[in-house]
């Protein structure tokens, strides 16, 4: 499901055969198409029965990815498998990752989810609904956790993310996967597309952290020379710095394309 106001920018662009998989392009400001691949991969058992459906829904991931054109990919859903080395099924998967430099979101994130996966009466519990992105732009991830609530009551809890996403083909000149654009791109912050109390918060945290030179604040200077403009000058170069990176993270920008004959 998406908000209506989204609706008349996706577009469907594949349905695996059995029904496990579904790719969907949304096209957000500037032209940029994010991928979104939900999936719903078998229950690990042991045989060829299990090989064969795995690789059938990472073919059809995979196929979606070359003949598609996309900026960012996000594939998400019930994975039916732990990311980690020892589970068969994450050892193949993990294949697919490195081929198109994908990472698991909730290790990127150093999330501290417990399971999203439950079952009271059998005592199981495990975090087998995951979340994988282009590398890098996992570092853009902001908020990764579950839903928790009342009138949820299935087996699986959900996954939230939040991500702050560039808006603009960023990642076209990296990947040949991913299609170019020939407009210049102006990039311009928007304000009310951020989170303004986490970025007091970030920011807030990293300005505390600066050394602060109260020393010149009792130093003085004579009249021809200044002995301090180099450490204000580093100072202040420091305190841009913190504020630059945050924005560049916690707000989404708005693009204006101007072509070159203008």
């Amino acid at each position: 499901m998406v908000k209506n106001s989204v609706s008349s920018k996706v577009r469907t662009v594949g349905i695996h055969s059995k029904c496990r998989c579904l790719a969907v392009v949304i096209t957000l400001h500037g032209g940029f198409n994010l991928m979104l691949i939900n999936v719903y991969f078998p229950c690990f058992e042991t045989g060829q029965e299990y090989w064969s459906a795995l690789l059938d829904c990472m073919g059809f991931i995979e196929s979606c990815i070359l003949l598609n054109d996309h900026d960012v990919v996000l594939i998400l859903g019930d994975c039916n498998f732990v990311c980690d080395m020892q589970h068969a099924g994450y050892q193949l998967w993990c294949n697919l990752c490195n081929e198109y430099n994908l990472a698991c979101c909730e290790s990127v994130a150093q999330s501290d989810i417990q399971y999203t996966y439950c079952h009271d009466s059998l005592g199981r519990f495990s975090v087998i609904d995951h979340m994988f992105t282009n590398a890098n732009l996992a570092g853009n991830i902001i908020a990764y956790n579950v839903v928790e609530s009342g009138v949820n009551m299935l087996d699986h809890i959900p996954i939230s993310c939040t991500m702050a996403l560039p808006v603009a083909s960023v990642t076209a000149n990296d990947s040949k996967h991913c299609r170019g654009k020939g407009n210049f791109l102006h990039n311009i912050l928007r304000w009310d597309k951020g989170d303004v109390t986490l970025y007091y918060h970030i920011t807030g945290q990293l300005l505390q952290q600066l050394h602060v030179p109260y020393y010149l604040l009792l130093s003085k200077c004579d009249d021809q020379i200044c002995a301090h403009m180099e450490d204000i000058n580093c100072f202040y170069n420091e305190l841009v710095n913190v504020l630059n990176m945050q924005l560049s993270v916690r707000y989404r920008k708005c693009v204006v394309t101007n072509t070159n004959h203008i």
